[in-house]
């Protein structure tokens, strides 16, 4: 017998194939069978005339603040959003030391259009390094998955501090950075952002000292990995509109 029994549907698989109604049983949390006829179940749910399909997975969000207040990312999971990447664009809330909190919410301010304010009145500050960051979102837990980078803006920060958007760092400043975002990365990707732009408040590296390898355009990005996350997801490939591939493993969390 099933636990949950969802009839009635019309099913989207996902695969391209047309939507048909049926039914979708689940058993162990996991997905037991799809068809006219599930069987029996514990608990059954009449889905007749609603729409039964993949949960949305957003690869392109900025909620890395948002999260610290709201679990739900709103309003994501009301539009069938299950999984999110945040991270992205190479900003971040962390890695950040407390003196250097103010500048990095005023980076996403100036990017991304978050009031500051908001910010300011929302954000944990229960970390300072990425791993803590990570560990933080797992203790308050958040309702869909979500997949993180550490952003090239918040590591540069976090090593050149005032200076980040206003000169070319050091060899030994380009090793701290490594070193930085290295505890827990397990891939990395690149985009090719290779200057700031922002009123020269937004840090991006210059040419010749990028973070990564040798094939990066100068915005390294990392993917988590560790103990805290919950299971591994799929690499994927994403193309940037600079046909730069973007290249990711995921982990996702659950609450």
């Amino acid at each position: 017998m099933h636990d949950l029994v969802i009839e009635g549907a019309k099913l989207i698989d996902g695969l391209g194939t047309p939507a048909r109604p049926g039914d979708v049983a689940v058993t162990n949390g996991r997905i037991s069978a799809v068809g006219k006829d599930a069987g029996a179940a514990c608990n059954r749910v009449d889905a007749n005339g609603l729409t039964l399909a993949p949960g949305i997975i957003d690869l392109h969000t900025h909620f890395d603040a948002q999260l610290l207040w709201d679990p739900f990312a709103t309003p994501s999971v009301a539009l069938g959003v299950t999984s999110v990447v945040i991270g992205n664009c190479g900003f971040t809330i962390a890695p950040c030391r407390e003196p250097d909190r103010d500048l990095t919410l005023r980076n996403l301010t100036h990017v991304e259009g978050m009031p500051l304010e908001a910010l300011r009145a929302g954000v944990d500050w229960n970390f300072e390094s990425y791993p803590q960051y990570l560990e933080l979102l797992e203790r308050k837990g958040v309702v869909p998955n979500v997949a993180s980078f550490v952003g090239h803006s918040s590591v540069r920060t976090y090593v050149l501090r005032g200076d980040a958007a206003k000169r070319v760092a050091t060899k030994s400043e380009v090793a701290e950075m490594k070193r930085t975002s290295q505890p827990g990365a397990q891939r990395w990707a690149a985009s090719r952002r290779h200057s700031s732009t922002s009123r020269d408040t937004v840090p991006a590296c210059s040419p010749g000292e990028c973070t990564s390898s040798s094939s990066c355009r100068h915005s390294t990005i990392r993917a988590p990995s560790g103990p805290h996350l919950a299971r591994t997801m799929t690499a994927h490939i994403l193309n940037s509109s600079a046909a730069a591939p973007w290249i990711i493993a995921l982990r996702a969390y659950r609450p």
